[in-house]
Protein backbone atom coordinates (compact mmCIF):
# COMPACT_ATOMS: atom_id res chain seq x y z
CA UNK A 1 0.00 0.00 0.00
CA UNK A 2 0.99 3.53 -0.97
CA UNK A 3 0.86 6.47 1.22
CA UNK A 4 -0.17 9.47 0.27
CA UNK A 5 1.89 11.37 2.57
CA UNK A 6 4.74 9.51 1.01
CA UNK A 7 4.57 10.61 -2.18
CA UNK A 8 3.84 14.36 -0.91
CA UNK A 9 7.50 14.12 0.72
CA UNK A 10 9.03 12.17 -2.38
CA UNK A 11 8.16 15.07 -4.33
CA UNK A 12 8.80 18.16 -2.28
CA UNK A 13 10.22 19.64 1.16
CA UNK A 14 6.80 19.82 3.24
CA UNK A 15 6.06 20.77 6.81
CA UNK A 16 4.50 19.01 9.20
CA UNK A 17 1.46 21.47 9.21
CA UNK A 18 1.80 21.77 5.17
CA UNK A 19 1.19 18.00 5.09
CA UNK A 20 -1.58 17.87 7.97
CA UNK A 21 -3.26 20.54 5.81
CA UNK A 22 -2.90 18.85 2.63
CA UNK A 23 -4.12 14.97 4.36
CA UNK A 24 -7.31 16.47 5.68
CA UNK A 25 -8.61 17.67 2.34
CA UNK A 26 -8.29 14.15 1.29
CA UNK A 27 -11.26 11.10 2.34
CA UNK A 28 -10.23 7.66 2.75
CA UNK A 29 -12.29 5.17 0.65
CA UNK A 30 -12.42 1.57 0.30
CA UNK A 31 -14.02 0.89 -3.43
CA UNK A 32 -15.23 -2.57 -4.82
CA UNK A 33 -13.78 -4.10 -7.98
CA UNK A 34 -16.20 -3.39 -10.86
CA UNK A 35 -16.86 -0.12 -9.66
CA UNK A 36 -18.07 2.94 -11.87
CA UNK A 37 -16.56 6.11 -10.06
CA UNK A 38 -17.52 8.30 -13.25
CA UNK A 39 -19.33 7.94 -16.23
CA UNK A 40 -18.76 9.49 -19.23
CA UNK A 41 -20.93 13.12 -19.92
CA UNK A 42 -21.03 13.27 -16.77
CA UNK A 43 -18.75 16.19 -14.97
CA UNK A 44 -15.78 15.28 -12.41
CA UNK A 45 -15.72 16.13 -9.00
CA UNK A 46 -13.21 14.18 -7.77
CA UNK A 47 -9.55 13.55 -7.47
CA UNK A 48 -8.71 10.00 -6.55
CA UNK A 49 -5.15 8.95 -5.08
CA UNK A 50 -4.95 4.88 -5.73
CA UNK A 51 -3.45 3.84 -2.01
CA UNK A 52 -3.86 0.24 -3.25
CA UNK A 53 -5.60 -1.76 -6.22
CA UNK A 54 -6.30 -1.01 -10.02
CA UNK A 55 -8.35 1.44 -11.72
CA UNK A 56 -8.89 2.20 -15.44
CA UNK A 57 -9.40 5.15 -17.66
CA UNK A 58 -11.78 3.75 -20.74
CA UNK A 59 -14.01 4.87 -23.38
CA UNK A 60 -17.08 3.41 -24.99
CA UNK A 61 -18.19 3.51 -28.56
CA UNK A 62 -20.52 1.93 -30.37
CA UNK A 63 -20.62 -0.69 -27.77
CA UNK A 64 -16.63 -0.93 -27.87
CA UNK A 65 -14.58 -0.56 -24.91
CA UNK A 66 -11.19 1.15 -25.41
CA UNK A 67 -8.50 1.10 -22.33
CA UNK A 68 -6.75 4.37 -22.13
CA UNK A 69 -4.78 3.66 -18.95
CA UNK A 70 -4.79 1.54 -16.33
CA UNK A 71 -3.41 3.47 -13.11
CA UNK A 72 -1.99 1.41 -10.17
CA UNK A 73 -1.37 2.26 -6.09
CA UNK A 74 0.38 5.61 -6.31
CA UNK A 75 -1.08 7.44 -8.85
CA UNK A 76 -3.23 9.83 -9.02
CA UNK A 77 -6.41 9.68 -11.18
CA UNK A 78 -9.00 12.16 -12.71
CA UNK A 79 -11.01 13.22 -15.70
CA UNK A 80 -7.88 16.52 -15.73
CA UNK A 81 -10.24 18.74 -18.39
CA UNK A 82 -13.45 18.05 -16.92
CA UNK A 83 -12.48 18.42 -13.26
CA UNK A 84 -10.41 21.95 -14.22
CA UNK A 85 -13.08 23.54 -16.43
CA UNK A 86 -15.94 21.76 -15.68
CA UNK A 87 -16.55 20.45 -18.75
CA UNK A 88 -18.62 17.33 -19.48
CA UNK A 89 -16.52 14.16 -19.11
CA UNK A 90 -15.41 11.55 -22.43
CA UNK A 91 -14.41 8.99 -19.93
CA UNK A 92 -15.77 6.24 -17.87
CA UNK A 93 -13.09 5.54 -14.79
CA UNK A 94 -13.93 1.87 -12.63
CA UNK A 95 -12.21 -0.48 -10.44
CA UNK A 96 -10.45 -3.19 -12.21
CA UNK A 97 -9.54 -4.66 -8.52
CA UNK A 98 -10.83 -3.78 -4.55
CA UNK A 99 -8.83 -0.34 -4.14
CA UNK A 100 -8.14 2.06 -1.17
CA UNK A 101 -8.17 5.29 -2.53
CA UNK A 102 -7.85 9.37 -1.18
CA UNK A 103 -10.06 11.39 -2.44
CA UNK A 104 -10.60 15.16 -3.13
CA UNK A 105 -12.99 16.94 -4.18
CA UNK A 106 -12.69 19.53 -6.75
CA UNK A 107 -14.20 22.14 -4.17
CA UNK A 108 -11.55 21.44 -1.83
CA UNK A 109 -8.70 20.88 -4.71
CA UNK A 110 -9.15 24.25 -5.84
CA UNK A 111 -9.63 25.79 -2.07
CA UNK A 112 -6.42 24.14 -0.96
CA UNK A 113 -4.35 25.71 -3.57
CA UNK A 114 -5.22 29.41 -2.34
CA UNK A 115 -4.82 28.34 1.30
CA UNK A 116 -1.50 26.30 0.77
CA UNK A 117 1.46 26.68 -1.48
CA UNK A 118 2.80 23.65 -1.32
CA UNK A 119 -0.28 22.30 -2.70
CA UNK A 120 0.09 24.38 -5.47
CA UNK A 121 3.68 23.19 -6.20
CA UNK A 122 2.48 19.58 -5.83
CA UNK A 123 -0.41 20.47 -8.40
CA UNK A 124 2.29 21.65 -10.67
CA UNK A 125 4.54 18.61 -10.28
CA UNK A 126 1.12 16.14 -11.23
CA UNK A 127 0.60 18.15 -14.34
CA UNK A 128 3.59 18.33 -15.75
CA UNK A 129 4.05 14.49 -14.96
CA UNK A 130 0.43 13.88 -16.58
CA UNK A 131 1.85 15.64 -20.01
CA UNK A 132 5.37 13.82 -19.87
CA UNK A 133 3.57 10.60 -19.07
CA UNK A 134 0.92 11.42 -22.14
CA UNK A 135 3.94 12.91 -24.36
CA UNK A 136 6.05 9.02 -23.71
CA UNK A 137 2.45 7.66 -24.90
CA UNK A 138 2.06 8.61 -27.61
CA UNK A 139 5.30 8.86 -28.86
CA UNK A 140 5.48 4.63 -27.93
CA UNK A 141 2.42 4.05 -29.95
CA UNK A 142 3.40 6.17 -32.62
CA UNK A 143 7.36 4.72 -33.01
CA UNK A 144 6.86 1.25 -31.38
CA UNK A 145 6.13 -1.90 -32.21
CA UNK A 146 3.22 -3.83 -30.06
CA UNK A 147 6.13 -6.34 -28.95
CA UNK A 148 8.17 -3.28 -27.59
CA UNK A 149 4.99 -1.60 -26.21
CA UNK A 150 4.00 -4.86 -24.37
CA UNK A 151 8.38 -5.62 -23.18
CA UNK A 152 8.29 -1.55 -21.77
CA UNK A 153 4.95 -2.31 -19.52
CA UNK A 154 5.85 -5.68 -18.58
CA UNK A 155 9.59 -4.34 -17.45
CA UNK A 156 7.96 -1.19 -15.56
CA UNK A 157 4.76 -2.47 -14.47
CA UNK A 158 5.13 -6.51 -14.00
CA UNK A 159 2.44 -6.46 -11.11
CA UNK A 160 -0.41 -5.34 -13.65
CA UNK A 161 -0.56 -9.00 -15.46
CA UNK A 162 -1.70 -10.55 -12.01
CA UNK A 163 -4.12 -8.66 -11.10
CA UNK A 164 -5.78 -6.76 -14.67
CA UNK A 165 -7.84 -8.77 -17.32
CA UNK A 166 -5.17 -9.05 -19.92
CA UNK A 167 -8.29 -7.53 -22.49
CA UNK A 168 -8.19 -4.23 -20.61
CA UNK A 169 -3.96 -4.84 -20.93
CA UNK A 170 -4.55 -5.13 -24.81
CA UNK A 171 -6.80 -2.57 -25.25
CA UNK A 172 -4.35 -0.04 -24.14
CA UNK A 173 -1.73 -0.84 -25.78
CA UNK A 174 -3.70 -0.89 -29.35
CA UNK A 175 -3.66 -4.75 -29.97
CA UNK A 176 -6.21 -7.30 -29.64
CA UNK A 177 -6.31 -10.17 -26.85
CA UNK A 178 -5.34 -12.41 -29.29
CA UNK A 179 -2.09 -10.35 -30.18
CA UNK A 180 -1.36 -9.81 -27.04
CA UNK A 181 -1.39 -13.73 -26.02
CA UNK A 182 0.66 -14.27 -29.41
CA UNK A 183 3.25 -11.59 -29.09
CA UNK A 184 3.50 -12.82 -24.77
CA UNK A 185 4.25 -16.60 -25.87
CA UNK A 186 6.59 -15.59 -28.41
CA UNK A 187 8.59 -13.10 -25.97
CA UNK A 188 8.94 -15.66 -23.05
CA UNK A 189 10.05 -18.00 -25.74
CA UNK A 190 12.65 -15.60 -26.62
CA UNK A 191 13.69 -14.61 -22.70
Amino acid sequence: MIELSSILSSELTILPQDESLILSNFENRAVKKNQILLEAGKRCTEMYFVKSGYLRVYSLSNGMETTLWIAGGGAFITSLSSFIFEMPNNWYIQTVTYCELEVISRQDHFDLLKECPKWMEFDIILLSKSFAMLEERMFHQLYTNSTERLQKLQSNNPDLFKHVPLQYIASSLGITPETLSRIRKKVNLIS
